[in-house]
């Protein structure tokens, strides 16, 4: 499995993945971000210990934001636009 890693990192492999939580204000959010792979590791062990996530912490690029939960127009435009699934992966390259 490393050597896999090391391949999506060499072919600079990047995710579309969407991020939901709270404002400070207690406010549902949400966050389409492209994000690397090896950034996407760390982003995702930062979170499992409950600390703050920015994406430019994880050189990130937000794709899409907003409260509560995304519209359908926006699901629709990530689908097309970035190929975002919320049901399986999918991989676009820099």
């Amino acid at each position: 499995m490393a050597n896999f890693t090391r391949q999506l990192a060499e072919k600079a492999l990047f995710y579309c993945v969407l991020f939901k939580g709270q404002t400070p204000n207690g406010e549902a959010c949400f966050a389409y971000v492209g994000i690397h792979h090896n950034d996407l590791i760390k982003a995702l062990d930062l979170m499992t210990r409950d600390a703050v996530f920015n994406p430019k912490n994880h050189h990130g690029m937000v794709l899409a934001r907003g409260l509560g939960e995304p519209s359908k127009e926006l699901r629709a435009y990530m689908r097309q636009r970035f190929r975002f699934s919320e049901d399986s992966v999918a991989f676009f390259e820099q």
